[in-house]
């Protein structure tokens, strides 16, 4: 009798131990794993999922090396597949870098719904097309195979949208025994009442807020049903003060959501990791860059056409080889013996500009727009947001 005993209660211990093991293992172990960068108001997020990896969307064009180096520093040598939610340039920047790189890709997805570009002109068919493949065109019920028990779902777009792109956002759902996790691009409220309507929508145990934590997006019915765990933002506040959008965060944890993580809030990323139910969040930090320049701040003069930078440290700041961006015109400059001191100002100016300046971009009229939204972006020299500033604006 004793022995029967002592048996079963071995049967039960090593059945809590099988239960508790997947558990045990470090957040950098866990089986599924999302980085979602810290780029600034844009969207690029590396799944990594039993052994394959995914790339959801690419960011901007000017934080293309931020991809690369969260690409080298997880040792990733191919993707199984990259996916484009949309067309907007701060998710499909990055595409034409990327297909030029060493990368390996094994599969290129999109959503079929669009409407704002022509077949041969979809940026992702562009990429593709370097490559010598085609893109594999998605539409609501499709399936990817991630693994025998993981999978990633297309719930949406169920209909096309031609009002705005951001409403024929590639939806996906990732379903695995560790947990799930609810991927949304840009989707608006529009699209999120006609998912609602289509019934697709359950709980996630992961939400990728839609449209940077916009207040257009994240509704209260929306948030109801999927009633997050953990939510993550990828936005700049410094690039869209509205965002995230505090109705929006009210919503999120009126959920019950217990964390909401803000990409602009972390170092290089934030890491969701998934492992047998449990979610867990973390800051990663690259450990083969610098760390970033976090002292400079910087103030966007639009109707000098000045952008006035801050050195709030101790020490001289060296911004050579950084990139200048200026949001609405599109161009990128590559600063050239500018160093800004101590507790200083350091101002920066084009050919228009009447005030002093510091420096003057060469070969340039006026840069910011004086008349409708507009933003200048520092970039360092890894792709990383050193400073952002916008001219007040509102779109």
């Amino acid at each position: 009798m004793k022995q029967t005993k002592l048996f079963c209660v071995r049967i039960i211990l090593l059945i809590l131990a099988a239960c508790f093991i997947p558990c045990m293992v470090s957040a950098e172990e866990a089986p599924v794993r999302m980085y979602c960068l810290n780029v600034g108001k844009a969207d690029c997020i590396i799944l990594q999922a039993y052994g394959r990896n995914y790339l959801i969307d690419t960011g901007s064009e000017q934080n293309y090396p931020a991809l690369q180096n969260a690409l080298q520093e997880l040792n990733i040598v191919r993707l199984d597949g990259v996916f484009l939610t949309h067309t907007d340039s701060d998710h499909a920047g990055g595409l034409l870098k990327l297909s030029m790189s060493g990368m390996e890709v094994s599969k290129w997805y999109a959503s079929a719904i669009y409407y704002e570009y022509t077949e041969e002109k979809h940026p992702l068919r562009l990429a593709a097309a370097i490559r010598g493949k085609d893109v594999v065109w998605l539409y609501a019920s499709d399936v990817i195979s991630v693994s025998e028990q993981a999978s990633l779902a297309v719930l949406g777009p169920v209909k096309v949208n031609a009002g705005n792109e951001n409403n024929n956002s590639l939806v996906l759902r990732f379903d695995s025994p560790d947990g799930s996790i609810l991927l949304t691009g840009d989707m608006k409220s529009e699209e999120e009442a006609s998912l609602i309507s289509a019934k697709v929508l359950s709980h996630a145990d992961v939400l990728k807020v839609g449209h940077h934590g916009d207040g257009n997006a994240t509704s209260a019915a929306f948030i109801q049903i999927v009633k997050p765990e953990i939510a993550v933002i990828s936005t700049s506040s410094a690039l869209e003060s509205d965002t995230p959008d505090k109705y929006t965060l009210e919503r999120i944890r009126s959920s019950g959501c217990s964390k909401c993580a803000v990409t602009q809030d972390f170092d290089d990323a934030v890491m969701i990791s998934l492992c047998g139910g449990e979610v867990s969040v973390q800051n990663v930090i690259w450990s083969s860059v610098p760390g970033r320049v976090k002292c400079i701040s910087m103030r966007l003069d639009a109707e000098s056409d000045r952008l006035i930078l801050y050195n709030n440290s101790s020490d001289p700041v060296v911004l050579d080889g950084y990139i200048l961006y200026a949001v609405q015109n599109g161009k990128s400059f590559k600063l050239k013996d500018v160093c800004v001191s101590p507790y200083s100002f350091y101002v920066i100016g084009s050919s228009k500009t009447e005030k002093e300046v510091d420096y003057r971009l060469s070969g340039t009229k006026r840069i910011w727009s004086k008349n409708k939204n507009d933003a200048a972006i520092l970039y360092d020299m890894y792709g990383r947001i050193t400073a952002a500033a916008n001219n007040g604006i509102k779109e």
